[in-house]
C-alpha cells in the first residue's frame, strides 16, 4: 500500500516508480524543479532520467520509495504520468472511476440550477468525429446546455472565423438560420458528446 505512480515518456521505454508522493501535487513540482535547474528532459537525453531520480531521491532521503525499470503498466493508486519537456502530457490507469463518483457526489449537493448533471457522463471527442444529430454540450452564460449538431460550416467567415467544416448547433436562431452566429459553432478541437 502506498501513494504509487510511474513516470515515463511517450516512448514508454523506461519508467521511474514512486512508492510515496505519487500524486500530481508532488510529481508536477519534481518535474518543475528539474526544469528550473535546466536539466535536459528524459525524452531527449538519458541524463534527464538520472537528474529526475537524483532530485526525487534527495527529497526523500534514505534508500526507499524510488525505483527505475523498464516500463510496465501501473494500474494502482495514481497510475502512470507521461511526461515531455518536464510537463505532464498524459495519464494512464489513474482511478478515474473514483474521481467521477466524487464529481457526481459533489454535483448532487449543489443547487439544482447549478448542477452539471448528465454533462458529467459525456465523452470528450474530436469535433471531426461528430455527425449530424449528435447531442453535444455547449457552454453559455447559464452553464452547459445539451444541443443537437445540425450542420457543418461552409467556407466562409463568421465574426472573423473561417467556419469551414466546423460543426454547428441549433442554439441561437436568426431568421430561421443558425449558421450566421459564431456562438452556434464548436470552434475547439474537442467537444463533449452525450452518451
Amino acid at each position: 500500500m502506498g501513494n504509487r505512480c510511474l513516470i515515463t515518456t511517450k516512448a514508454k521505454d523506461l519508467a521511474i516508480y514512486l512508492h510515496w508522493n505519487g500524486g500530481i501535487e508532488s510529481v508536477a513540482p519534481f518535474l518543475k524543479y528539474c526544469e528550473l535547474q535546466g536539466h535536459r528532459p528524459p525524452e531527449s537525453d538519458s541524463y534527464g532520467w538520472a537528474r529526475l531520480c537524483q532530485v526525487i531521491g534527495n527529497y526523500f532521503g534514505g534508500t526507499n520509495s524510488i525505483g527505475i525499470s523498464k516500463y510496465h503498466e501501473m494500474t494502482e493508486d495514481n497510475g502512470t504520468y507521461i511526461i515531455e519537456k518536464w510537463r505532464i502530457v498524459g495519464r494512464e490507469f489513474n482511478d478515474i472511476e473514483r474521481m467521477n463518483a466524487m464529481l457526481k457526489d459533489i454535483d448532487s449537493q449543489q443547487p439544482v440550477d447549478s448542477q452539471l448533471g448528465e454533462f458529467l457522463d459525456s465523452s470528450t471527442v474530436l469535433i471531426t468525429d461528430l455527425k449530424i444529430n449528435d447531442q453535444v454540450f455547449i457552454y453559455n452564460q447559464n452553464g452547459y446546455k445539451k444541443c443537437t449538431v445540425i450542420g457543418f460550416g461552409e467556407d466562409k467567415f463568421v465574426n472573423g472565423t473561417n467556419v469551414k467544416g466546423l460543426p454547428f448547433v441549433g442554439l441561437y436562431e436568426n431568421n430561421g438560420k443558425f449558421d450566421h452566429n459564431i456562438n452556434n459553432y464548436i470552434t475547439t478541437q474537442t467537444a463533449q458528446r452525450s452518451d
